[in-house]
């Protein structure tokens, strides 16, 4: 998985090919851009953490939708 600022964008590969499976463009609320990609969560889907307020979002890497993590 590769997480580009630049872009807002985040791409996800296959490991064992190197092929690109999916490119999506993120879409932070309320003026929020992309500060850090964080990892996998416990609960599944990717942790992205936003630059402007240091909030952590879940990303949904078919859509590029953000949701706001609870705790």
């Amino acid at each position: 998985m590769v997480v580009r600022n630049a872009d807002e964008r985040v791409d996800t590969y296959a490991v064992k090919t190197g092929k690109r499976l999916s490119s999506v463009a993120l879409k932070f609320p309320g003026g929020e851009y992309l500060g850090t990609g964080l990892g996998w969560s416990k609960e599944g889907p990717f942790l992205v953490r936003g630059y402007l307020y240091d909030r952590v979002y879940y990303l949904d890497l078919t859509t590029g939708k953000l949701w706001r993590r609870k705790h």
